[in-house]
């Protein structure tokens, strides 16, 4: 795993991820988290939120009484997670390369984090990971963005901008039907000591198939693997081509 690329690129990210999307997605998301994933756990529980970035979800999954540990691989997005959860172990560190002792009731991955894992062996990776991590009947529940998302309108070919006072950001998006890759092309411009600053880079992310995960989910030993279509799960059409698997580390 040594020639693993680092996700430090998401600290050009964090600003804008904490000013621009912030509680009315992490709202659904709870919701979700309590129909699928939360009233499967004890009371108390031991959660890892893998790949928290800014840590939305923490304080209200705090504020439910569970114990919540957060992993992510930028700094400056684990530095508004601490602002928010500065009672909660929070740990800069790579989904596809950390290691924990069984110590968690269950796993979480939101924000189709993992989509941004590019290798499928890599994929898998993650997922050993995490069931090491998992106690025996441990749940692990992670959404991913579909195919039907990256083909829609809703993904493919947005342009999305945003100006402040110190800093300018141009995001575009496009979906490469052939490679069944997302890439979204990002300028931004930030003011300093009384200069702009320009940096432009690529954020990529993996459309994998169900039928991919599943069998990666089955290899690493997971059981009892549900797939939910948020859209229609929830009849919410703004999570078009949205799914959640949940799975469990069964027991022995």
């Amino acid at each position: 795993m040594d020639s693993i690329k680092p996700y430090s690129d998401y600290d050009v990210l964090a600003r804008i991820y904490q000013e621009r999307w912030n509680q009315i997605y992490d709202d659904q998301v709870i919701q979700i988290l309590e129909n699928l994933f939360l009233q499967h756990l004890p009371n108390q529980a031991q959660i890892l939120d893998l790949c928290c970035g800014n840590g939305n979800l923490i304080p209200p999954l705090l504020l439910k009484g569970y114990q919540v540990t957060g992993l992510d691989g930028s700094e400056a997005m684990l530095h508004y997670a601490r602002e928010k959860a500065p009672e909660s172990r929070l740990i800069l560190g790579d989904a596809r390369s950390f290691k924990f002792a069984p110590t968690f009731h269950g796993v979480i991955s939101a924000g189709s984090s993992l989509n941004h894992v590019m290798n499928f062996d890599e994929l898998k990776s993650v997922f050993y990971n995490v069931f090491v991590a998992l106690l025996d009947n441990g749940l692990f529940a992670f959404n991913l963005s579909m195919e039907e998302r990256y083909q829609s309108s809703q993904w493919n070919n947005i342009q999305r901008c945003g100006v402040n006072d110190d800093y300018i950001w141009i995001w575009q998006q496009i979906y490469d039907f052939d490679e069944k890759i997302g890439r979204r092309d990002i300028t931004v411009m930030e003011l300093k000591e009384e200069k702009w600053q320009r940096l432009d880079y690529q954020l990529l992310s993996k459309n994998y198939s169900r039928v991919d995960i599943e069998s990666g989910l089955s290899q690493i030993g997971f059981t009892d693997i549900k797939f939910y279509d948020l859209c229609r799960y929830l009849e919410l059409p703004d999570l078009l081509g949205e799914g959640v698997f949940v799975c469990r580390k069964p027991s022995g």
